[in-house]
């Protein structure tokens, strides 16, 4: 790859091949050595039946044949442990299986991330915007006041989703009903509610709800070669240098989009700049010349100066100025300008700022595959979720996992650039991430992005950009 691309790795960091640990978020103990020390109102019932059960070793897919005919397995826990679902008067069989080394209840305590109790203080996202000053975005699902926190709450697989959120009625505000194979609900209630809400059998994990904000910031050089001249000039991020001329092998071996569909989820597009306008006036759709298809998302199906981020990102993507007669910067063409855009509209403006809302996203990357698209760009993710592996990062999975052709890319961020910055989506296991970098002539990680583990210790593929 040379100086093509700059990837900064993809390791497994290994906690003992061996290891006997159960390892949750909440904690992480060996359950024949010592038992973890839980609050009383936090602990299981008797009647319980969803419980951790741990093996002696790997699971074989024989060890597997044998408890599936007994139990319901519902995932993976570190170490060598399964979340389940098992009749209590079963209980005493299973243990004695001889690959079993412990079952234990799932508490409701362990449900609980330790995020919830201290919340962080959200700093306002935006982005600069040329004549019109800094914008802010803000996630309408979002609120962190004293006494109304927003979580976002995590359900079995075979839990009745819209019976549990009439539960929660009681507790608060709904505010998001995510069926399978999502199975989230997120709700508006006080930090009071939490001990409760984690009593409901159906809720397996409670996580604080951070807001979705925006990220990116490009230019084709430096992904093509990084052979590239630059000179100075007066941005808003200060010290920045703009990219003027350089060598762009990929197009030189015409590998410019063609015959390519990129879903971009964002703000909107305005398919009346000179990036995106049609010579023959056709509204988005297959004829258009550039915008295959626009849907709205969440939003309002509009991207003027109140918003503009999918403007932007949509021109990193495929635009091409010339397209509306602007030859005096051909230059500044997106990557695939060759390509199409289908544009999945998440943003629309409230008033007073932009507010970002996806209405279903596995329901969105579907919708995206059906129209013949393969790439699904997103440059937004949740501030504050730092390392977790939370939200629409699950849906990037579960997607992935059944469409195998199919490939999300997400922003890294502008948390950084301690380790440990990634925030979901980009913590998904099978995702490309892109990380902007600061002085291109130095090739340095640009100071605000995010880096480093996700909270379960996986580093992701980096793919650097300026």
């Amino acid at each position: 790859m040379g100086k093509m691309i700059k990837i900064v790795g993809v390791i497994l960091i290994m906690k003992g091949l061996y290891a006997l640990e159960v390892s949750l978020d909440k904690i992480r103990f060996d359950p024949l050595k010592e038992n973890p020390n839980i609050p009383e109102e936090l602990k299981a019932e008797p009647s319980n039946d969803i419980f951790i059960l741990q093996l002696k070793g790997p699971a074989l897919p024989e060890y597997k044949k044998i408890l599936r005919e007994k139990i319901k397995i519902y995932g993976y826990l570190p170490e060598y442990s399964y979340l389940v679902k098992i009749e209590p008067e079963k209980v005493d069989e299973i243990k004695n299986l001889p690959f079993v080394r412990w079952i234990g209840p799932y508490h409701p305590y362990y449900k609980i991330s330790p995020e919830c109790e201290n919340i962080k203080e959200n700093l306002k996202g935006g982005i600069y915007v040329k004549d019109y000053g800094f914008k802010e975005f803000y996630d309408p699902l979002y609120i962190n006041l004293p006494n109304l926190k927003s979580y976002v709450l995590y359900l079995l697989p075979d839990a009745d989703v819209k019976d549990v959120s009439l539960r929660l009625t009681s507790f608060g505000e709904i505010k998001n009903v995510l069926p399978y194979p999502s199975n989230r609900i997120i709700i508006w209630t006080s930090p009071s509610n939490i001990n409760s809400i984690a009593k409901i059998k159906e809720v397996y994990y409670i996580y604080p709800y951070y807001p979705k904000t925006i990220f990116n910031n490009t230019t084709k050089y430096v992904l093509q070669s990084y052979v590239l001249t630059v000179q100075a000039n007066n941005t808003p991020q200060t010290g920045m240098d703009t990219v003027v001329a350089g060598s762009l092998p990929l197009w030189d071996r015409n590998i410019k989009g063609q015959g390519q569909i990129v879903t971009v989820m964002d703000t909107g597009v305005d398919y009346y700049s000179c990036w995106f306008k049609d010579p023959n006036g056709n509204p988005p759709g297959p004829n258009h010349i550039v915008i295959y298809d626009y849907t709205n998302e969440g939003g309002d199906l509009q991207d003027d100066q109140n918003c503009g981020h999918g403007t932007h990102v949509s021109g990193t993507v495929a635009g091409d100025p010339t397209r509306g007669g602007a030859n005096n910067i051909a230059d500044y063409q997106g990557h695939a300008y060759m390509g199409k855009i289908y544009m999945q509209d998440i943003g629309y403006y409230s008033g007073y700022q932009c507010a970002l809302n996806i209405n279903n996203f596995l329901n969105s990357a579907n919708t995206a595959y059906n129209k013949g698209s393969r790439i699904h760009t997103n440059s937004w993710g949740y501030s504050g979720a730092n390392g977790q592996y939370a939200y629409e990062a699950i849906d990037v999975d579960v997607f992935s996992f059944s469409h195998q052709d199919f490939l999300f890319t997400f922003a890294a961020g502008n948390s950084g650039p301690s380790s440990g910055t990634v925030c979901p989506p980009s913590t998904a296991k099978i995702v490309f991430q892109w990380a902007p970098h600061g002085d291109i002539v130095m090739m340095e990680l640009l100071i605000i992005s995010q880096a480093g583990h996700q909270g379960d210790q996986l580093l992701i593929i980096d793919i650097n950009q300026i």
